[in-house]
């Protein structure tokens, strides 16, 4: 479980404690909600040191023996394996927490070219992008004398707009987890949903546009390009109906949490 700041109840409309669970803490879970409304985040009711607090789900990395809080057994794993350390989540309206920047997907730190993997059951690459104005010395918003978040960084595509280097896998509803493909049917995707997930701020890419990927591939090395200023992956996911690419910034309306398809 990651540190993070803890909850009265099951969602951000309740308070916040004063209890902060520890990166490396384990806590035993006592129950497990799903809100009604926004992203619809299933909420944990932890017990640290006597008192119950509540966390959100893609603020937590649980094991053992969770079948009876009907948790998700076949989520990916983090494209990075083990080496990485939690930075930031998932933080967009219509539940955004208000006490943190609006986040349209999961921050993951680790060192300079540590390997980047797809999914366990393969995918298809249908975008890649190599920063063209990222340079060794000069690689990002940060280097370059830009605040994070300039418009002149993520509106320019000299910068990959903001994601710097990338790439972006595609994955049907044949190689999502079972898991993933209800949650999208309940939120009115139907049954043939795809996802596309943006793998950004790499170091270098090695792989190509149109290139189908064997389960748990290789695809880039983890960087600190475009609007970054540390290394890092920024994960992105984005829901569609069609099962087909119709390009990232018309899939832009199914943005969700990565805790949909990926386990922490």
């Amino acid at each position: 479980m990651g540190a993070a700041p803890t909850r009265t109840g099951p969602s951000t409309t309740f308070p916040r404690t004063s209890v902060i669970l520890n990166r490396n803490g384990r806590y035993p879970i006592l129950q497990v909600q799903r809100e009604n409304a926004g992203q619809q985040y299933r909420w944990f009711q932890v017990s640290n040191a006597g008192q119950s607090v509540w966390i959100r789900e893609d603020l937590v990395t649980y094991d053992g023996d969770t079948f009876a809080f009907g948790l998700p057994t076949d989520l990916y794993h983090a494209p990075m394996k083990d080496n990485y350390w939690w930075v930031r989540g998932f933080n967009m309206p219509p539940n955004m927490d208000q006490g943190l920047v609006q986040h349209d997907g999961w921050d993951m730190g680790a060192a300079t070219g540590e390997p980047i993997y797809c999914g366990p059951n393969g995918g298809t690459v249908v975008k890649t992008n190599v920063c063209a104005k990222c340079t060794p010395d000069r690689p990002n918003a940060a280097s370059s004398g830009y605040d994070i978040g300039d418009p002149a960084i993520v509106n320019d595509p000299g910068w990959g707009y903001g994601y710097g280097t990338y790439v972006i896998v595609w994955y049907t509803s044949a190689q999502l987890p079972a898991s993933t493909c209800t949650l999208l049917a309940s939120r009115g995707f139907g049954d043939s949903a795809a996802m596309g997930v943006m793998y950004a701020h790499l170091a270098q890419k090695i792989v190509n546009d149109g290139q189908v990927l064997t389960p748990g591939q290789q695809i880039g090395m983890c960087g600190n390009t475009g609007n970054s200023e540390a290394t890092h992956l920024h994960l992105e996911s984005r829901a569609s109906k069609s099962p087909q690419f119709i390009g990232w910034a018309n899939i832009r309306s199914g943005v969700m949490d990565d805790v949909a398809l990926f386990k922490r």
